[in-house]
C-alpha cells in the first residue's frame, strides 16, 4: 500500500496547478499521515518535493498542517536519518514554516531517543554560527525556542549573540525564557520535552485526520 500512497504525493506535485483548484481534494493529506504512521522512510523524497513548493502553494495545500503536524510527519518518515531534515532547515528558499517544522522534527527525534541531545546541541550551534542566513526571520526565532526546549546551557553564548545582532525578535521570544529554562534545570526541561504530545511520532493517522476534518 505504501507505493500507492507515495504515488499520490508524486502525482500531486506533478499536477499541482489543477489539484489546487479542487478545493475538496485531500488525497495527499491522507497519504502524508498514513505514510507517517507506517514510518515509511521511502516517502521522504516525495514529501520533500511536496513541501518545497512556492510559499503560496505550500500554504494552500497544507494550511495549518505546516505549523502543527509537519514536524511530526517528517520525524516519523525519517527513520532517524537527519540529513534530509537538515537540508530543509538550511534552505532559505523554502517557506519559513516548513523550515521551522523541520526544526521541530529534530526535537522529536531527540525526545524519542533517536538523536542524542549532544548531537542536536552541536547541530544547533552550527546553525547559530554559520548554518542560517544572517537576517532576522521566523527560523531564527524558532531556533531559540527549540534551544530552550532542550535546555540551552551550552548554547547561551550563541543565543546572546543572536539577540545582540537582532536576528531574533525579542517580542516573539524574550531572552528571559532562556533564563527561566536554565533556572528550571536540565532534568525538568528534558522531562517536559519527552512527555509533550507535540513532540511525538504520528501513531494514529485516523485520529489525526479526524481532528483535521472535524
Amino acid at each position: 500500500v505504501t507505493p500507492a500512497l507515495i504515488s499520490i504525493i508524486e502525482k500531486t506535485v506533478e499536477n499541482l496547478e489543477s489539484i489546487l483548484k479542487e478545493e475538496n481534494y485531500l488525497g495527499y493529506v491522507f497519504a502524508l499521515f498514513l505514510l507517517a504512521e507506517f514510518r515509511e522512510s521511502k516517502a521522504m523524497p516525495a514529501v520533500l518535493n511536496l513541501i518545497s513548493q512556492p510559499e503560496e502553494a505550500a500554504w494552500e495545500m497544507m494550511g495549518d498542517i505546516l505549523t502543527e503536524d509537519l514536524g511530526r510527519i517528517l520525524a516519523s518518515i525519517s527513520n532517524g536519518e537527519t540529513d534530509s531534515i537538515k537540508q530543509i532547515i538550511e534552505d532559505d528558499s523554502l517557506d519559513d514554516f516548513v523550515r521551522t517544522a523541520a526544526l521541530d522534527a529534530m526535537l522529536i527525534l531527540t525526545a524519542r531517543g533517536e538523536l542524542s541531545r549532544k548531537k542536536l546541541v552541536a547541530y544547533f550551534e552550527s546553525l547559530y554560527q554559520s548554518g542560517l542566513e544572517k537576517q532576522s526571520s521566523l527560523v531564527w526565532n524558532h531556533l531559540v525556542v527549540c534551544s530552550i526546549n532542550i535546555y540551552p546551557v551550552e548554547l547561551q553564548t550563541c543565543i546572546k549573540e543572536a539577540y545582540e545582532k537582532e536576528l531574533v525578535d525579542e517580542e516573539f521570544i524574550s531572552i528571559q525564557f532562556v533564563e527561566e529554562a536554565l533556572q528550571s534545570g536540565k532534568e525538568v526541561v528534558l522531562d517536559w520535552l519527552e512527555n509533550n504530545p507535540d513532540y511525538t511520532y504520528v501513531t494514529d493517522a485516523v485520529a489525526d485526520l479526524t481532528r483535521w476534518l472535524a
